[in-house]
């Protein structure tokens, strides 16, 4: 049986560049994402690429294909890469918006796990979860996105230890990437000033570091030097990040 990784949020961005990553590393890819738009032609690029529409914050719904992917596969790598953002203020947006982003952002990965650790810990396998450098930082006008994205950090870090601990043959990875080429970023006048496009990196060579970083077995991975940056930054001079975004906020208003 051929080694296969599922990958949430197929549809592009960061995502589609892991699953030709995953395929150029001799993998069978299984890609899902609501947006079927883009399905016919990422499988007539990738040939070992096949796309499934489901929506994650459907729990029942994400059950039934994941038992339907388990009987038909043997999955070593599930990646949780699907993720949506609202840009603005905290209160431009109601608090149905923001569950509905946490079903997304959290709720689905929290629920992944659940399932995929308990098929893994029979042969061993990796949860692959994508958060963000905005779940490490402070980070005005992604105020939602953000408290998503350390939620998952918080869960992941968890998850490793337990896995340490009870001698889970699971592997947890935490992938931060930094300010990547995606819709995300395009977020209207709340998101990256113009003139900082520059320190963008593309999906390509983000998933190119986040594929070697997981079938090197690490533990966290963060694939962007501009990310890694930032992190540094928060964690040692908290009072120049912040400067920074208010600087960057200001400039973009």
């Amino acid at each position: 049986m051929n080694k296969t990784a599922v990958i949430t949020g197929i549809s592009g961005g960061i995502g589609k560049a892991l699953g030709q990553e995953f395929i150029n590393q001799g993998y069978k890819v299984i890609g899902l994402d609501v947006d079927d738009s883009a399905f016919e032609e990422i499988e007539k690029e990738f040939s070992d690429l096949v796309c499934i529409k489901l929506d994650l914050s459907n729990t029942p719904e994400s059950k039934i294909i994941y038992e339907r992917i388990e009987s038909e596969n043997e999955v070593e790598i599930f990646v949780n890469n699907a993720g949506i953002a609202n840009a603005g203020l905290f209160t431009d947006y109601t608090f149905e918006q923001y569950r509905k982003l946490m079903a997304i952002n959290l709720d689905a990965v929290v629920f992944a796990t659940y399932f995929w650790q308990e098929k893994m810990k029979k042969r061993g396998g990796s949860i692959v979860n994508i958060a963000s450098v905005a779940g490490h930082t402070a980070s005005p006008s992604l105020t939602h996105y953000a408290t998503s994205k350390h939620a998952v950090v918080g869960f992941t870090r968890s998850m490793q230890l337990e896995s340490e601990i009870y001698d889970i043959p699971v592997n947890h990875i935490l992938v931060s990437p930094g300010f990547v080429d995606t819709a995300i970023m395009d977020v209207g006048e709340h998101g990256l000033p113009d003139n900082l496009n520059f320190i963008k990196s593309s999906p390509e060579e983000t998933a190119i570091k986040i594929v070697a970083g997981i079938l090197e077995g690490k533990k966290e991975i963060v694939p962007n030097l501009n990310g890694k940056a930032m992190i540094e930054i928060s964690r040692f001079v908290p009072k120049g990040l912040r400067f920074l975004a208010k600087k960057a906020l200001k400039n973009k208003n």
